[in-house]
């Protein structure tokens, strides 16, 4: 699950570069605009987007900034990206992109765009940058992230979508509540918009001083279009699997035996889980759903590699051919945004959990254990 981590961190890299602006009023104005256009087929739901990322520049020091960072999954191919400076076009030699790394990730095929102004700007100059993106599922329309930079101007989320389809926003602030107007005038779009947000001072160890508020959009149109409830969430999240990740075929005649040979319930999770602990080395092989769909448990044992929930259904399809239900579980290691809804990207680790009578047993390091939310590493 550790591809989404990266999108935090390219945010964090991005708004780094904004602080030395940060001191003085207004050396930078920023407007964005993220346009998404709802589609319906007739069968199913679909969702493609365009931003466009305006900046002007109000001070010598503020020239500095030229580079731009976008964010590519493996669900949100972006189509194309393009830019102006001053009226020029942006020459294809100053866009590229690389692939994503991570340090939990032995193979990823997410990727980081980068496209630079010229590096002589002048003051009171402007140029904007956008990109196109098409989502495999709509279930991924994207948190946004309303940035905490020296001065943002405006930043408008417009959700084009056909007519009777509804759409809410979840609004988290984070420092402080920012000011800002939802317009439903028209029947077949909905605009959330922000002006004139100036910079807050960062909070000691604060883990959201990078941005003013987060919105997660929900698609309504007889029930969410969108899975953003739990309930909604797991039976999408479920679609995605194959049968097979609920079993395991495997012949080790010695785990095996002590497994049967165990009184408790408790003692044989602790011995199945001791073994993929010990067996089966942590290498994330992330590419395309991969990112947050399992293989199957048989090719894990059989490769003695997976990532966190690789090895979680690994060990509940072991534990579920002796007769014990053990849960994979889908947990954030990151500081919690308390949305009311649900998102694929809240989501980047998976541990197990095991219900004996009133109590919930979680799976850590060395032990099964009653506390903690550590995963199989």
């Amino acid at each position: 699950m550790k591809p989404f981590i990266i999108l935090s961190w390219v945010l964090a890299l991005s708004c780094f570069i904004y602080q030395p602006l940060a001191s003085q009023e207004s050396d930078i104005g920023r407007k964005e605009e993220h346009v998404f256009q709802v589609q319906y087929n007739g069968q199913y739901f679909s969702l493609l987007s365009q931003a466009v990322i305006e900046q002007t520049y109000r001070s010598k020091r503020s020239t500095e900034w030229n580079t731009f960072y976008i964010y590519e999954s493996f669900f949100d191919k972006i189509t194309s990206i393009s830019g102006e400076y001053d009226d020029d076009e942006i020459d294809e030699s100053a866009i590229s992109s690389v692939a994503a790394e991570s340090e939990d990730v032995f193979i990823l095929d997410s990727r980081i765009h980068k496209i630079s102004f010229p590096t002589e700007i002048d003051t009171g100059k402007s140029g904007y940058y956008e990109y196109q993106k098409e989502y495999k599922d709509i279930a991924y329309f994207p948190v946004m992230f309303i940035p905490n930079l020296n001065k943002v101007d405006e930043y408008s989320i417009v959700v084009k979508h056909p007519s009777g389809v509804k759409i809410n926003f979840d609004i988290i602030f984070t420092i402080k509540d920012v000011p800002y107007t939802i317009d439903t005038t028209s029947d077949k779009e909905t605009i959330l918009k922000f002006s004139s947000i100036k910079y807050s001072d960062h909070l000691p160890y604060y883990p959201f001083n990078r941005f003013h508020a987060a919105v997660l959009t929900s698609v309504q149109y007889q029930g969410n279009i969108n899975p953003v409830t739990p309930a909604d969430f797991s039976q999408w999240y479920f679609n995605l699997l194959d049968s097979s990740v609920y079993s395991a075929d495997f012949n080790t005649p010695d785990l095996h035996s002590a497994i049967t040979a165990a009184p408790t319930n408790r003692g044989k999770i602790k011995l199945i889980y001791d073994y993929v602990r010990k067996n089966i080395r942590y290498i994330a092989e992330e590419q395309g759903l991969n990112a947050i769909v399992p293989r199957d448990p048989t090719t894990v044992f059989t490769r003695k590699y997976g990532d966190c929930k690789d090895k979680a259904f690994l060990v509940s399809a072991i534990a579920k051919k002796y007769g014990i239900t053990v849960y994979p579980v889908l947990v954030s290691t990151n500081p919690k945004l308390p949305f009311k809804a649900v998102h694929p990207t809240l989501f980047n680790h998976v541990i197990c959990l095991y219900e004996e009578g009133n109590e919930r047993i979680y799976t850590r390091n060395k032990v099964v254990c009653e506390k903690g939310m550590m995963g199989l590493r």
